[in-house]
């Protein structure tokens, strides 16, 4: 005959049967955001050269720091969206303002929010700004990196444009 123990509250929180959800969920996710930040801070630090690289051919170095060096990435798309109407413009004609807005709002959530999962089911939920932006998967966020890299692509054809003409 076999005695069972008796539990005591701490037995009953420390329950071993207790079913987990799979880590896996967040290193997914974890590493998703990384690539994703990662092909963000390449597309601002391109933006910066390209506005650069204008400013010098329509001599106005002077702007550099304002417009460059101290200004948010939001502040350097409004500057790119004024140099397209400059003698110098040709060259970032095809790069779309409502892409790199529309991208780097995408980021700044991603960037900002905070990752709740519930331990148990693996459901979880991002949380940012008082709101609550469900089921941003892994996958969701290779396509916003993916959208960074077409944004990408389009000022580094900019950037071979000034580079040659």
């Amino acid at each position: 005959m076999s005695e069972e123990p008796k539990l005591n509250d701490a037995d009953d929180f420390f329950d071993g049967n207790v079913p987990w959800a799979d880590a896996d969920i967040r290193h997914r996710y974890e590493a998703a955001l990384g690539a994703c930040m990662l092909a963000f801070n390449q597309l601002d630090n391109l933006l910066g050269k390209v506005l650069k690289t204008i400013l010098v051919r329509i001599r106005r170095q002077d702007l550099e720091d304002e417009c460059v060096s101290r200004a948010n990435f939001s502040q350097r798309v409004r500057v790119l969206d004024l140099l397209k109407h400059t003698t110098e413009g040709t060259g970032i004609a095809d790069v779309s303002i409502a892409d790199l807005r529309g991208v780097a709002e995408e980021r700044n959530m991603l960037a900002h929010a905070h990752f709740e999962q519930n331990p148990f089911s693996g459901e979880y939920w991002l949380v940012g700004k008082g709101k609550t932006v469900q089921q941003y998967t892994a996958a969701r966020i290779d396509s916003v990196a993916s959208r960074i890299a077409k944004v990408w692509m389009t000022l580094h054809h900019a950037e071979a444009f000034y580079d040659f003409h």
